[in-house]
């Protein structure tokens, strides 16, 4: 009986401290935040060959309905209270900016010697095409989306080279 009354005296203390705790979030910086949106949990089970698996947020993958779009805004306007009083929000942009602003290159499909990818230089909106000729030649640009059309939203794609170079 005595343990009993231990185990129930300490379940209900660390029920009361989670619930005390749940109620507000306190940073660091000195503010305080509302616990998050709760997402509601709804069960759905699928059998798989005798093995029930229990999802009980199946109903966010359907990203149009209007539920899930109410718990994203919620989530997002959750997020913006959270940025607009941290100190640092106003550095993200610069931050992200120059961590964003690389050059990335595509793995290469090789073909008669030659090498093809893609690559997307720092400070390009979109990747272009290029050759490199042998393992140490000089590579060279084929095909930049921004000389087709001056619209930035204008992309191109390598999707495959002919056996021998000459067609991509």
């Amino acid at each position: 009986m005595r343990v009993f009354l231990r185990l129930t005296a300490t379940s209900f203390c660390l029920l009361a401290v989670a619930t005390g705790f749940s109620q507000t979030i306190r940073s660091r910086g000195g503010f305080t935040l509302p616990p998050p949106p709760e997402a509601q949990a709804v069960p759905v089970t699928d059998d798989y060959f005798g093995t029930k698996i229990v999802d009980n947020y199946r109903w966010l993958e359907d990203e149009k309905s209007d539920a899930t779009q109410a718990f994203i805004n919620q989530e997002n306007e959750y997020t913006d209270r959270y940025f607009h009083q941290d100190r640092i929000y106003s550095q993200i942009p610069d931050q992200l900016g120059a961590l964003m602003d690389v050059t990335e290159t595509g793995i290469p499909k090789e073909r008669n010697g030659n090498f093809f990818f893609m690559r997307r230089l720092a400070g390009e909106e979109q990747y272009s095409i290029y050759v490199r000729h042998g393992w140490t030649g000089k590579d060279e640009r084929l095909l930049d989306p921004a000389v087709i059309s001056r619209d930035p939203n204008t992309s191109i794609a390598l999707d495959d080279v002919s056996r021998d170079g000459s067609l991509f």
